[in-house]
């Protein structure tokens, strides 16, 4: 990987790190994401391209415009079946389940949180396996599925110790 790919990536992870403590500047973020896609598009960085657009679509997320973030990480999920791997695909689901909870789609919700747990155990991404769990112990618990909701809490307290 050439200099200029390092240097979209670590800029991405930047980004990514600052929308997770610090939601007040989404906007900032995903206009400075929207640089870096035009950026990894020039160079045909499909990765740096989709990584580019998760963080757009988490941007979206936390400016709770919810149907334009779950559009383009539905984009997303057809476009990582170019990619050489499959590290970004829990995360891809993870942001597709949250969309869909904003809607309040809880069934399409709880099927993206499903399937992002099952990607995230076989990659061993504890993050995204934990707000899997939660997610889905929420769904659980509005539609007053006690039992799986139990099991998600406890799965979830285990995964913590």
């Amino acid at each position: 990987m050439n200099q200029s790919k390092r240097t979209i990536i670590s800029a991405l992870k930047l980004l990514e790190s600052q929308l997770e403590s610090c939601i007040d500047n989404a906007d900032k973020i995903k206009s400075e994401a929207e640089t870096l896609l035009v950026r990894a598009e020039q160079m045909h960085f499909k990765y740096g391209e989709a990584y580019s657009k998760l963080i757009i679509s988490l941007a979206y997320w936390h400016l709770m415009q919810y149907p334009i973030g779950f559009k383009i990480a539905r984009e997303l999920l057809h476009m990582h079946q170019e990619l050489e791997d499959d590290d970004l695909l829990p995360k891809i689901l993870h942001v597709l389940a949250s969309h869909a909870w904003g809607q309040a789609k809880l069934f399409s919700a709880q099927q993206f949180w499903i399937q992002a747990l099952e990607q995230a155990s076989l990659l061993g991404d504890n993050e995204i396996e934990i707000e899997a769990l939660i997610g889905l112990g929420n769904i659980w618990r509005m539609t007053n599925n006690l039992n799986d909701a139990n099991f998600a809490h406890d799965r979830y307290c285990s995964t913590k110790s």
